[in-house]
C-alpha cells in the first residue's frame, strides 16, 4: 500500500504535472483553440507588452530581485499542490504557469537591469568644473 502510494506521489503526479506542462504550450488539433490562440506562452507580443511597464520600473529602480525570486519560488512550489493532491489539469495549474512566466520576466528584468547599469557607467562624465566658462 505505502509502495503504490509513494509511486503515485513521487512518479505518477510529477509525470502528469510535466505532461500538463508540455501539452498547454503545443498546438492542438483543435480548431478552436488554435483560432483564438489559447496556449500558454509567455514570450508572446502580447505577454511581452504586458510586462514591459515591470521591465521599465526594474530598469530604473534596481530593486533586489533576490527576495522576489524566492517569493515566486514560494508561489511556484505552493501552486503545484492542487496538481499533486487533486488532479493536474490546465485549470488547477494555472499558478505553476504565472510563476513560471514571472521567472522568466525576473530573468530579463535582471538582465536588463544590469545592462542599464553597465550603460550607464560606460558613459563619460562631464567635467563641472568648466562649467561657468
Amino acid at each position: 500500500m505505502l509502495a503504490i502510494l509513494l509511486h503515485t506521489y513521487l512518479v505518477a503526479k510529477p509525470m502528469g504535472i510535466l505532461s500538463i506542462f508540455y501539452a498547454v504550450g503545443r498546438p492542438d488539433p483543435m480548431v478552436q483553440r488554435n483560432i483564438h490562440g489559447l496556449f500558454f506562452n509567455p514570450v508572446s507580443a502580447g505577454a511581452l507588452f504586458l510586462a514591459l511597464p515591470g521591465f521599465v520600473l526594474a530598469c530604473v529602480a534596481r530593486p533586489r530581485l533576490g527576495a522576489l525570486a524566492a517569493g515566486v519560488g514560494v508561489l511556484f512550489l505552493s501552486s503545484l499542490i492542487p496538481g499533486l493532491v487533486f488532479y493536474a489539469v490546465p485549470l488547477t495549474m494555472m499558478g505553476a504557469y504565472v510563476s513560471l512566466a514571472l521567472v522568466l520576466y525576473l530573468t530579463v528584468a535582471a538582465g536588463l537591469s544590469a545592462a542599464s547599469r553597465t550603460a550607464m557607467l560606460k558613459r563619460p562624465v562631464r567635467d563641472r568644473s568648466m562649467a561657468g566658462t
